[in-house]
Order: C-alpha cells, then structure tokens, then sequence
C-alpha cells in the first residue's frame, strides 16, 4: 500500500486509510470474539462456545470428558487466562475453550466424569 504513496505523493491517503481500516476489523473482531466466549456447567453438560464469525457452541456430557489439558501462552500468562482443551472420546477427541480466567478454569477442569474415579479408592 506504499507504492501509491512513494510514486504520487498526493495519494498519501491511501496507506493511512488501509491501516486504518485493518485496525478497525481487527478491533472489531477481537471485541467480537471475546463476546462469545463463554460455557455453562450443568448436572450433565458442560457447553463450551466460541468464535466470532464462525461462532460454535460445544456441548459435551460429563460422563464423556476424560480429562482437561491446560495451555498457556506467555500473552495469556501475563493477562492470567488458559486455554482449556477438554479431552474425549467422540468427535474429534478434543474441544477448545480459549481465553478462561484463572478463577473460572477449577470450576471447568473438576468437571471430568467418573471415568478415572476408580484409581482414587484402594482397590478392594
């Protein structure tokens, strides 16, 4: 977008719009992904949710998650978020919450199903 600019310089107008527009998109999607982030626990599911032009909702039954996986990235450190990847054995094996707020992830990890309760008692 420069070349306009180098070559007639009455077209400075050019490199400056395009930079503007790309930070407002890149604004608006980032205002826009963040407002649908979100999950809900219930007695039998947990429903993850995502994204923001290709918005999805997930909704996994507790007794079907194996397990969670925690990722961070040195961004999501600094701000205290995870990404939480639940594990399971339908679909595609695993299903992304990006961005959840340290207080929040707990709530979500402890939702696992009883699928490895039987390592927790002494065997009989």
């Amino acid at each position: 977008t420069l070349v306009p600019a180098v070559i007639w310089p009455w077209l400075w107008w050019i490199p400056v719009a395009a930079s503007a527009l790309s930070a407002a998109s890149a604004i608006w999607a980032a205002l826009d992904n963040a407002r649908g982030l979100g999950h809900e626990i219930t007695g039998g599911v947990v429903a993850l949710r995502k994204g923001s032009l290709m918005r999805r909702t997930d909704v996994l039954g507790r007794d079907g998650i194996l397990g969670w996986n925690i990722r961070r990235s040195p961004l999501q450190r600094r701000a205290g978020l995870a990404t939480l990847v639940a594990t399971t054995a339908g679909g595609s094996g695993a299903f992304r919450l990006p961005d959840v707020g340290r207080e929040q992830a707990p709530a979500l990890w402890r939702t696992a199903g009883p699928v490895w309760d039987h390592l927790a008692e002494p065997p009989a």
